[in-house]
């Protein structure tokens, strides 16, 4: 059975990569998996193995982080807040080391929360090469620990990590974070997004929001994944057909009118085919109708999941 210093995001003794661009939430975020591993607190599906945890910052100041927090304890009706151990670094990584050796021994801590990659690494000028040069330098340490990273150009598209090659190449978990405003609340929706891993098979998109109260607390509820417009985009027919099953069973018209709400007349009736056809041929789902009826384009027979344990990803 593998092990996660935080499931599903931080494998244990294992570097992991979370990476996404400026103003996405990263690091409260990354602050937020902190004070769940350094207080043993099960929330939102993220469980913790309980270890005390260093944040090692070369990005804020200690103030911003102990707000930070504050805020997240608060929200989480703790009755003192959880504060992991807080280390200014100024320095690369392997600079750092000898400070950071022992601040690990002294405190016991079994995780790092390195904020952010490109200083920690110590050069612009060759990220690819020095992200390569971060996780073995992390290794070092015998920890569990989650790299912050900036969005850098993909020259294939798409985005990705300071450090892309050797950096998502030596991350045994890497994860993706999109971040899209609320509208009329101060708040983001969060998209965590899983492209590579070594820890078994891909994980499903997960999903957060993260509301900043009045009163100073720093609020993360879960959402349903499958609703997010970002989510959606990059699913597949299949993926997405999967998810509108696991909500609730549906027809074939109404799956089609969920996957693409324009398509009518010839163009909705090749797609009510097509979605017939790839129901037909998935061993997830089932079509829970009149036995004697053709599920296809126009039946009312509804299709459902075949298992709860069956899965796409």
């Amino acid at each position: 059975e593998r092990k996660w210093a935080l499931w599903p995001i931080v494998p244990l003794h294992q570097a992991a990569v979370l990476f996404g661009p400026g103003g996405s939430a990263k690091s409260t975020l990354a602050v937020y998996f902190a004070v769940l591993v350094q207080g043993g607190i099960v929330a939102k599906g993220l469980r913790p193995t309980q270890t005390n945890v260093a944040y090692l910052d070369w990005e804020t100041d200690e103030d911003t982080v102990n707000d930070t927090c504050w805020g997240i304890s608060h929200a989480l009706n703790l009755a003192t807040p959880v504060v992991p151990f807080y280390r200014r670094c100024y320095r690369p990584l392997d600079v750092e080391m000898e400070g950071l050796q022992e601040l690990i021994a002294d405190k016991h801590v079994g995780m790092v929360i390195v904020d952010s990659a490109m200083p920690a690494a110590g050069s612009t000028k060759d990220a690819k090469e020095q992200g390569g040069n971060l996780i073995p330098t992390l290794r070092a340490l015998g920890v569990s620990s989650l790299i912050v990273a900036h969005v850098t150009k993909n020259p294939l598209g798409g985005a990705s990590p300071y450090g892309d090659v050797f950096l998502t190449n030596l991350a045994r978990h890497v994860v993706e974070i999109k971040a899209t405003r609320v509208l009329g609340e101060n708040a983001l929706d969060l998209a965590l997004f899983n492209p590579k891993t070594n820890m078994g098979p891909l994980r499903p998109p997960l999903a957060y929001r993260m509301r900043w109260d009045a009163d100073g607390g720093i609020a993360v509820h879960d959402q349903d994944a499958n609703q997010l417009e970002v989510v959606q985009d990059r699913q597949t027919v299949k993926q997405r057909l999967y998810a509108l099953l696991q909500a609730q069973p549906r027809t074939i018209a109404e799956l089609a009118a969920e996957v693409d709400p324009k398509a009518e007349n010839e163009k909705g009736r090749k797609l009510q085919d097509s979605i017939a056809a790839t129901l037909r041929k998935s061993p997830w789902a089932v079509n829970v109708g009149n036995d004697k009826q053709e599920a296809g384009r126009g039946s009312q027979g509804r299709w459902a999941i075949a298992a709860k344990e069956a899965e796409l990803y």
